[in-house]
């Protein structure tokens, strides 16, 4: 479980909580001024709650965001028994970003679409993630997240700072991660869609 804070300009922010459970869990929770919305994959199929954008029942994301949630699933990341899970993973290159010599490695799941991770050359460590997404017009758009602010907890790096943006715009979305637990309880009915 992580908790945390995202800003997104203009002075809105929202209270952060991201439950993964293995195999394939994830719910990621925003509450803005007391009002809650889920963002969720139980194993076989993504749902959200949106208060804020009319959503008041539980409703069955698309096939593109269902991917996009099973992708964010996995505990170790995309890397971790890779092969294993049908990833096929291709180094393509060496680069600076933002400064620090890293990796550039592809990553293309069994559906889906292909990621491209950026990897510190001298730690290995994740610092920036890329990936194209289809807008509901039918045209793509370039998303890229910024991690860094790594700190140990029960022996795992995780990222504190995770700052994401469509490329070319000047909007950002910047999470800081103010807690980190491992294995706690999780009712795995809690990635379930709810009654309606």
């Amino acid at each position: 479980r992580m908790t945390g804070t995202a800003t997104a300009g203009s002075g809105r922010w929202a209270r952060v909580t991201r439950d993964i459970q293995r195999p394939d869990r994830i719910r990621t929770e925003f509450t803005i001024q007391g009002v809650t919305s889920i963002y969720a994959f139980d194993g076989e199929r993504g749902w959200y709650v949106a208060p804020l954008e009319g959503v008041f029942d539980a409703a069955t994301m698309g096939a593109e965001d269902s991917l996009a949630a099973a992708g964010q699933a996995g505990i170790g990341g995309p890397l971790v028994n890779a092969a294993d899970r049908g990833y096929r993973i291709g180094l393509a290159g060496r680069e600076l970003v933002d400064g620090k010599d890293v990796y550039r490695v592809t990553v293309t799941p069994p559906a889906g679409p292909k990621r491209t991770l950026f990897l510190d050359a001298g730690s290995s460590l994740l610092v920036r993630a890329a990936s194209t997404r289809s807008r509901p017009d039918g045209t793509w758009v370039e998303l890229e997240s910024d991690l860094g602010d790594y700190r140990e907890i029960g022996g795992i790096m995780f990222p504190h700072s995770i700052r994401s943006r469509v490329r070319g715009r000047a909007d950002v979305l910047e999470i800081v991660v103010t807690g980190v637990e491992l294995d706690p309880p999780l009712d795995p009915l809690r990635f379930k869609p709810p009654p309606s």
